[in-house]
């Protein structure tokens, strides 16, 4: 029911149905399990990755841009000077379509590390920022899916190894309402579910158990 829901909701989005038909109440959805990379297993991956095609992977980390969206993004969407992105197309499958997922021109801010990347690219006013140099065209997301499954060395998909783990990331260090702009979400409630950050932040507690200082020790301290 889930899945059909989410068709309907496509065919909405491309313009082939006016609206969704009602739905019934769905008591329970079940969806995959995701899983995130912190920063220092995102660059461990990202060093597995051929060095000629390491940019757009990186470029992905830093922004938290959708597979489909980074492949889509053009030189006239950066604005240098305020150093920030305009995210207004991305693909779907081969088709280039002009708008986004929520149907919206979005600016993101970009940071020093992604204004580095873009500055190395070869510049062509009117074409993509990120070229595939084994085509000389730019890059499709199934290439990128290939790429990443073959080199990245992880368990996780190219999904969850950049915008997720980015997403989960922003949540640890910011507010909820900052974390949801920086994720370009349109419902507070799906931010809500990268709330799973605090797994690493536990998981560390339990390994370090052994350095929490003994009482006697501590008393001697004060």
């Amino acid at each position: 029911m889930d899945a059909l829901h989410t068709f309907f909701r496509w065919l909405k989005r491309w313009g082939e149905v006016d609206q969704v038909p009602t739905w019934p109440e769905i008591e329970e959805v079940i969806e995959k399990e995701r899983f995130a990379l912190v920063y220092e297993d995102q660059q461990a991956a990202l060093k597995n990755i051929p060095a000629e095609h390491r940019d757009i992977f990186e470029f992905m980390m830093e922004t938290g841009l959708r597979p489909g969206e980074v492949c889509a993004i053009q030189w006239h969407d950066i604005d240098f000077k305020s150093r920030r992105a305009l995210i207004r197309r991305t693909y779907s499958e081969s088709t280039l379509r002009e708008t986004t997922k929520q149907k919206k021109e979005q600016w993101i801010p970009l940071s020093k590390r992604a204004c580095e990347i873009i500055d190395v690219q070869e510049k062509d006013a009117a074409s993509f920022i990120f070229v595939n140099p084994d085509t000389r065209r730019g890059y499709r997301y199934k290439v990128l899916n290939r790429l990443w499954n073959r080199h990245s060395g992880t368990d996780v998909d190219l999904y969850e190894g950049t915008r997720h783990s980015f997403c989960t990331q922003m949540v640890e260090q910011l507010d909820l309402a900052s974390a949801q702009k920086a994720m370009r979400h349109t419902d507070q409630r799906s931010t809500k579910r990268y709330d799973h950050s605090g797994d690493a932040k536990i998981r560390e507690a339990m390994n370090n158990r052994s350095k929490v200082i003994d009482l006697e020790e501590r008393r001697k301290k004060e």
